[in-house]
């Protein structure tokens, strides 16, 4: 994080706080039988573990289709030859550039899990209909995987 002066178009001087971030890519799996991924993870900043797709920073140079692909295998053991790019939305712009690229895969097959060093992960499998009233009643409260699920769902893929 870097503090930095700078000026506004209206020609006020400025102080503000901001984080420099790779990008992430984040994962809306869904298996054969129409049921999709989450991951339960805990997250130290919460102090909590939450309910979200699986999700990770970009290694650049990687392409985030890649980084999609990794963090699916890394975090449910998870492979598709079906991704679909949903679009990039930044996380908060109010203090940091981090751009989230957002990818349906379809026909989600699952195998051995590869996870990094201190994730602590769950696998949970849900309906669409379960996701959304998850959403719905706060359960699933992460950003990053209530705009992924509404992309894919405003796509038609879900």
């Amino acid at each position: 994080m870097v503090e930095e002066q700078f000026c506004l178009p209206s020609g006020q001087i400025v102080n503000r706080a901001k984080l420099h971030h790779t990008g992430a890519a984040v994962i809306v799996p869904q298996l054969e039988d129409g049921r999709l991924v989450l991951i339960e993870q805990y997250r130290y900043a919460l102090g909590k573990n939450i309910l979200e797709f699986p999700a990770g920073t970009i290694d650049v140079p990687e392409p985030h289709l890649e980084t999609a692909q990794r963090e699916l295998k890394e975090e449910i053991g998870g492979q598709s030859d079906s991704f679909h790019y949903l679009g990039g939305d930044f996380s908060t712009p109010g203090f940091t550039d981090e751009l989230l690229h957002s990818y349906f895969a379809a026909n989600v097959t699952l195998g051995a899990v590869a996870l990094e060093l201190g994730e602590l992960v769950t696998p949970v499998f849900m309906s669409i209909g379960e996701v959304e009233n998850a959403i719905k009643n706060g359960v699933v409260s992460d950003m990053k995987t209530i705009v992924g699920f509404y992309r894919a769902r405003l796509a038609g893929y879900l």
